[in-house]
């Protein structure tokens, strides 16, 4: 299988006043060009850095987010890499044709996975294909590696990976010690990434990851058989995605006999993952959900809507209070059934000891519990 878009063409040799440098390859991730630029200048990427922009802490932060123009400048102007093709090598570039990021400058990003810093530690975020590693002339970790849609390398047919599987680490190349370990090695243990096993992955994964790559390029995505901009069609993934997310959590409600009248096997998620948002999930979870997605997206609008009035939705359950429902479904909740609440009777409030939590809440308490005692081993 071939690379289904490129997203920016890379350089040529590039001449500025270092007299090492190295082209920024096609694809490429800005962080992951700095860290090959610091090997190759011999030194640590940390060093690196402070040499380009004293004072500034960039690698507690996401550089790949973005970077002003103040620091694009001194970059530019010291290794020759022109201001617009530090810009092509961030996901800026991508996200604001999907999404409106202009308010989020410190906030999670909406399709973007998230790096989760402390300092210059990660929790996660960045995911890699080990037989594209190995195909690299320049090893290099890519621009889609980061968005939250991409879990599966089309090239090579399996699935991406977003953790060391020696240690369980997250990937974090600009922590590698360049006395003792190399680019694709772990940064904790120091495996070499390359020599990671796969698994083959699901073909509806792979044909949801190219219908948004096209939205992307285009402009334009296909939803129930109707074209939609590329904004409305994320935002309507988006919603399915959590629906699909609600339905893993129960068995026999309404959501989950949705899926089961259309013949769609619900995502099974772990525990640990109720909380979380989208951009955080693992890869493999992620994996799951789009599956489904897929097939959800592909569906004859009318199949969708008597699958609703079959498992006997209701538009509150469709679509809880606090979300937004895309337009392209308005038509279909118009039709759903209010939920009914019976009226209450006036009594006097009587304080009473609180009885015991729902097995729910315990159950989203733990996984944020198992979460924490998780980060803190790291």
């Amino acid at each position: 299988m071939g690379t289904s878009y490129r997203w920016h063409p890379g350089t040529d040799r590039l001449t500025g006043r270092w007299a090492l440098t190295t082209a920024l390859q096609p694809d490429e991730l800005m962080s992951s060009w700095l860290v090959r630029l610091a090997h190759r200048q011999g030194c640590d990427v940390l060093s690196l850095t402070g040499n380009l922009w004293p004072g500034w802490r960039c690698w507690t932060q996401d550089l790949d987010r973005g970077m002003s123009d103040e620091h694009i400048r001194p970059l530019s102007v010291t290794t020759g890499l022109s201001a617009q093709a530090c810009r092509a090598a961030t996901l800026g570039s991508i996200i604001e044709r999907v999404a409106d990021i202009s308010s989020r400058t410190r906030t999670r990003w909406p399709w973007t996975t998230t790096l989760g810093s402390r300092n210059t530690r990660r929790r996660g975020g960045l995911q890699f294909c080990p037989g594209c590693l190995v195909d690299d002339a320049v090893p290099h970790y890519r621009l889609h590696w980061r968005l939250v849609w991409h879990t599966a390398c089309d090239r090579h047919g399996c699935a991406l990976l977003d953790r060391c599987p020696g240690c369980q680490a997250p990937l974090e190349p600009h922590r590698v010690d360049i006395r003792t370990g190399s680019f694709t090695s772990c940064a904790r243990c120091g495996l070499d990434l390359r020599a990671a096993p796969t698994e083959a992955v699901d073909p509806a994964t792979l044909a949801f990851q190219a219908a948004a790559d096209r939205a992307v390029q285009d402009g334009l995505a296909k939803a129930f058989g109707h074209p939609i901009p590329a904004p409305d069609w994320f935002a309507l993934s988006a919603f399915l995605t959590t629906f699909l997310r609600r339905s893993s959590y129960e068995s026999g409600g309404p959501l989950r006999r949705v899926l089961d009248v259309l013949e769609i096997d619900s995502p099974s998620l772990g525990r640990a993952d109720r909380g979380v948002d989208l951009e955080s999930l693992r890869v493999d979870n992620r994996h799951a959900l789009f599956t489904a997605l897929g097939s959800l997206l592909e569906l004859d609008p009318d199949a969708l809507a008597s699958a609703l009035c079959t498992a006997a939705i209701t538009r509150q359950a469709l679509c809880p209070k606090g979300q937004a429902l895309p337009g392209i479904l308005d038509s279909m909740a118009s039709a759903l059934p209010e939920r009914t609440v019976p009226e209450r009777k006036r009594t006097t409030r009587v304080t009473q000891p609180s009885g015991p939590r729902s097995r729910r809440a315990v159950e989203t308490m733990m996984a944020t519990l198992e979460r924490r005692i998780a980060r803190g081993k790291r």
